[in-house]
C-alpha cells in the first residue's frame, strides 16, 4: 500500500480508528508469513528491501509517515481533528492494552499533528481545550508540542 486510505473529507469514528488500528499494527510473525494489514506489510517490505535494520526503519517509517500527510491533506481539518480529539476523549477499550496502546496512542497524535499542520490556529483553540482532560490530556500535550516543533521546523518531524 502506497497510498493512503479512501476516505472521504469527513471521516466517520469508524474510519479514523481502522487507520489509526492499521498504523498501530506491529510488524510481527504473521505479517512476515503474508499476513497482517497493509500498512505492516508495507512496512515489512520496505524494512526488507533496505537491507539494513536502521536504514529499514527510517525508510519504512517515512513512507507510512508520508501516507499519513497525504491523508491528512485530503480531509477537513476542523471535524477531522474534532472526532480525533473525541477518541482521544473515549478511546475504545482495545486501545488500552499495552503494548499496543503506545504505537496506537503514539499514530493518534501523529494524525493529530498531520491534521493540525493544515489549521494550526483553530487546531491550538481546540487541543488547549483538552490539555487538563483526564484521558485526552496526554495525547493533546503532546500533539501540541509536536505541532509547535514540526511548524518551527516547516513539518520535518514526523
Amino acid at each position: 500500500m502506497t497510498n493512503p486510505p479512501l476516505t472521504s473529507p469527513h471521516p466517520t469514528r469508524d474510519e479514523l480508528l481502522a487507520f489509526l488500528d492499521a498504523l498501530a499494527e506491529p510488524v510481527g510473525p504473521w505479517v512476515f508469513v503474508g499476513y497482517g494489514g497493509e500498512i505492516a506489510r508495507l512496512r515489512h517490505e520496505t524494512m526488507e528491501a533496505a537491507g539494513d535494520t536502521f536504514a529499514g526503519v527510517f525508510a519504512a517509517t517515512s513512507r507510512v509517515d508520508a501516507m499519513v500527510h497525504e491523508w491528512a491533506s485530503r480531509v477537513d481539518p476542523g471535524s477531522t481533528l474534532e472526532r480525533l480529539v473525541d477518541i482521544a476523549v473515549a478511546p475504545p477499550v482495545r486501545a488500552d492494552a499495552q503494548p499496543l496502546a503506545d504505537a496506537w496512542t503514539d499514530a493518534l497524535c501523529d494524525l493529530l499533528v498531520a491534521v493540525a499542520q493544515r489549521a494550526p490556529t483553530e487546531a491550538r483553540a481546540l487541543l488547549g481545550r483538552y490539555v487538563e482532560h483526564a484521558t485526552a490530556g496526554p495525547v493533546v500535550t503532546e500533539a501540541l508540542a509536536l505541532l509547535d516543533d514540526e511548524l518551527a521546523t516547516g513539518g520535518q518531524l514526523l
